[in-house]
């Protein structure tokens, strides 16, 4: 589920960490997919910041590697994500 270094991501995920347990089912749900939805299309990738980002790595640096990797990013808005915000 970890994205190697150079490869294109497809979606990246921000949330907030209260929702974290739905975040990864979702991004479970979308890695379980193909980009042109035949069985043995391109998977899906997704950047989880759980998957992508290492015990010890800079976060920021990993994080903004993952967003200048994706075609796409969705925001999870949540009542934790607007009071955080």
């Amino acid at each position: 589920m970890s994205t190697p270094q150079g490869e294109l991501i497809d979606l990246f995920l921000c949330h907030n960490g209260a929702d974290k347990d739905w975040v990864r089912t979702l991004a479970e749900h979308i890695e379980s997919e193909t980009f042109d939805g035949l069985p043995h299309g391109r998977p899906l990738r997704v950047f989880f910041d759980e998957w992508d980002i290492d015990v010890g790595q800079n976060v920021l640096l990993k994080i903004n590697h993952g967003l200048s990797m994706s075609r796409y990013v969705a925001v999870i808005i949540s009542p934790e994500f607007l009071e955080a915000a």
